[in-house]
């Protein structure tokens, strides 16, 4: 988990901000399932959308939020990823807005190693 205090920009120029969740440190492949709860704040409503990324490469299921309020919980699962030792995982949020902030963030993450 996180905290942002005033809160980190997810806006950012259009890329949004993307946050680490975790790292496979096992010598196995494991097979990883998130939830991700994140509170975002704007000062107008705003559409989000969030995206788990593998190492660098975006995974094929963003979560889209369109006319968000400004001060709203957003919840995203993943379901069954495979990561290799040394792979990792992270969610990017991006705002449509230049005010959308990320205030805190917190993760579970399941994983089994195979």
């Amino acid at each position: 988990s996180a905290e942002f205090g005033a809160g980190v920009d997810i806006n950012n120029g259009g890329l949004g901000y993307t946050y680490l969740l975790y790292t496979n440190s096992s010598a196995n492949n494991q097979i990883v399932y998130c939830q991700t709860n994140v509170s975002i704040s704007c000062t107008v409503t705003h559409s989000v959308v969030s995206t788990y990324v593998k190492n660098a490469t975006p995974l094929s299921n963003p979560m889209y939020e369109d006319l968000a309020s400004t001060k709203n919980d957003l919840t995203h699962f993943l379901l069954a990823t495979t990561l290799a030792p040394g792979d990792t995982i992270s969610i990017n949020l991006l705002s449509d807005n230049v005010n959308g902030k990320a205030l805190w963030l917190q993760s579970f993450i399941y994983k089994n190693d195979y």
